[in-house]
């Protein structure tokens, strides 16, 4: 098995921009003979048409996607130092592409696009691969501007696909009206036991919809809602979440400034639930109030293992007494 990374490895050339990967010290040519690896091309060509007294601009794309058998994780992300620049994302049209060659691909089982700018069209074109696709078990979409319309493509393929297992969704833009649709997915998905939707926006209303759906989920253990701006009422959604739910084992609700009365909705949670282990509630404007609940919580929870309280306004004589019991950061 081979991991392919061509993150960051584009080159430019009179418009026309290349995806190259070289394995060891094969060239290109050899890459293509040989099928060692993968080479991704798109020829962007300017068709100048006459309609009236306007110029129409067309783009006229090409591909060729040759995928050796011997990869099943691979690197497409973009350079987020180059976050805006639309001309080295793969965006859309290559997101076309991409989804042919998961259309009849049966190795990859991790994919990389983070970064890449391919809008709610490119979430439209990898939906459509991911409907004959039973391979892929990792999908990286963050930071793609798949707002409201692209959190709806790819929750409708959750209803349906069985093989994906991660799904990183985060900095997208879905708003709560996207995390409405997320959440309708998660009622029916069975597969998914990752997923990331930090820095979304989701909001309250996000909280309580994605805390009402998995209440009845039964697969997920792994999800990441930091950066949401839940709030206090946020946390009250997902503490009666904790109350009932028995697979999630990983939860990171940081920067969502639930502050003390949301700490306290959160430990009220941990005295019940038995099957959380690792939880983070770092920067959330939690004080010694917030530090108390976490503490006299976990004198009777006997499951967490990891608390992140870190970037909160915890006195320090209350470190002491939460550092009695096992892996908890406050830095």
């Amino acid at each position: 098995n081979t991991t392919a990374s061509l993150a960051h490895k584009k080159s430019f050339c009179k418009g026309r921009w290349y995806l190259a990967l070289l394995m060891g010290d094969t060239n290109q040519s050899q890459i293509t003979q040989r099928l060692a690896g993968i080479v991704l091309t798109s020829d962007f060509e300017r068709e100048k048409k006459k309609e009236g007294k306007k110029e129409v601009k067309k783009n006229i794309v090409t591909k060729n996607f040759i995928l050796s058998p011997d990869i099943t994780s691979l690197d497409l992300s973009g350079d987020g130092s180059a976050y805006f620049s639309s001309d080295i994302k793969i965006g859309p049209a290559g997101a076309e592409h991409i989804s042919e060659l998961l259309k009849g691909n049966d190795t990859l089982t991790a994919l990389d696009l983070s970064n890449n700018n391919l809008g709610p069209r490119g979430s439209e074109f990898l939906c459509e691969a991911l409907k004959v696709n039973n391979t892929l078990t990792t999908l990286i979409l963050s930071s793609n501007f798949l707002g409201i319309p692209g959190s709806k493509s790819i929750s409708e393929i959750l209803k349906v696909n069985s093989s994906l297992t991660t799904l990183d969704l985060s900095h997208n833009d879905i708003g709560e009206e996207g995390s409405n649709f997320i959440g309708e997915a998660l009622k029916v998905n069975g597969s998914l036991t990752t997923l990331r939707l930090g820095t979304n926006s989701v909001g309250v209303t996000g909280s309580r919809v994605i805390s009402g759906a998995l209440k009845a989920n039964t697969a997920l253990t792994n999800l990441d809602l930091s950066g949401n701006n839940i709030g206090i009422e946020g946390s009250e959604y997902v503490g009666e979440l904790l109350k009932v739910n028995n697979i999630l084992v990983v939860l990171n609700l940081s920067s969502n400034m639930i502050a003390d009365e949301g700490s306290e909705c959160i430990s009220e949670a941990l005295i019940v639930n038995n099957t959380l282990t690792n939880l983070d509630l770092s920067n959330n404007m939690i004080g010694s109030e917030g530090s108390y609940f976490c503490h006299k919580a976990l004198h009777v929870n006997n499951t967490l293992t990891t608390l992140n309280l870190a970037q909160n306004k915890i006195l320090s004589h209350w470190h002491q007494h939460i550092r009695t019991f096992p892996e908890f950061a406050f830095s």
